[in-house]
């Protein structure tokens, strides 16, 4: 009961950057795959908890009006939380 797993999966399909890409030499924006995790453990108060983003070291962007003609998203991510609640 106190040990929870969570796994989300997140697809984002090719869309059209408002200007050319020089990397790419095109102005669309290639499609993506996302996996995240979570593992919890939850009892008597205490929470632990270990998250992972973006699993699988996906490299993606999003699109991009400004200067960058896309804008590099974050790669892979481990985060580590750790709290006690008093149950008042």
């Amino acid at each position: 009961d106190c040990l929870k797993f969570n796994l989300r999966a997140n697809y984002v399909g090719k869309r059209e950057n408002p200007k050319v890409i020089s990397a790419t030499n095109t102005n669309f924006i290639d499609p993506y795959f996302l996996l995240n995790g979570v593992v919890s453990y939850s009892c008597k108060g205490i929470t632990i908890q270990l998250t992972c983003k973006n699993i699988l070291d996906t490299e993606y962007y999003h699109t991009s009006n400004r200067g960058p003609e896309r804008y590099r998203q974050p790669q892979q991510t481990f985060m580590f939380n750790v709290g006690y609640s008093l149950g008042l």
